[in-house]
């Protein structure tokens, strides 16, 4: 069974979805522990700039991971004692290992770029929303949970 981070934006008592990641993916892998499980707790702009600091940091750890597979591909190939079939499949191995890694680095480009968007749409609402709502400082929040719908009663304090 899947579970899923719920994303939410709340416009007064109501809760807007606007993205869910599954537990497959990394953003769920790096910010899931933090999260409520069937509740939504209320996030700033700076909990969403920490998400990106931990993804930018694992997309550093991926990338430096291909340098490695890369220094060792060439390690291989100029050992002299290495048959070349084994060096031939030591390298496709290692282009396998690379693809799935900028897999990986494309996905964390794209979450980091929408947990972006996700901090500018609580700035832009603060400038959009009316006077009488800069009263209730529950307006400018992104609100997230893990299999929690996003309703007043699963909005949670902590």
């Amino acid at each position: 069974m899947s579970s899923y981070i719920n994303f939410y934006l709340r416009v007064n008592d109501n809760f807007a979805p606007i993205d869910s990641y599954s537990r497959s993916t990394e953003l769920y892998q790096a910010i899931s522990g933090n999260l409520p499980y069937e509740h939504i707790r209320a996030y700033t702009q700076a909990d969403i700039l920490e998400w990106i600091r931990t993804l930018e940091g694992q997309k550093e750890r991926y990338e430096e991971t291909k340098r490695q597979n890369e220094k060792r591909c060439s390690r291989v190939m100029e050992a002299k004692n290495t048959p070349l079939v084994e060096k031939i499949q030591y390298t496709e191995d290692i282009d396998d290992m690379n693809e799935e890694l900028d897999r990986f680095i494309k996905e964390i480009e794209y979450t980091i770029h929408t947990l972006q968007i996700f901090r500018s749409m609580i700035d832009e609402y603060k400038w959009v929303d009316n006077e009488d709502s800069f009263k209730n400082d529950y307006n400018h929040y992104i609100y997230a949970g893990i299999e929690a719908n996003g309703t007043l009663e699963n909005v949670i304090d902590e």
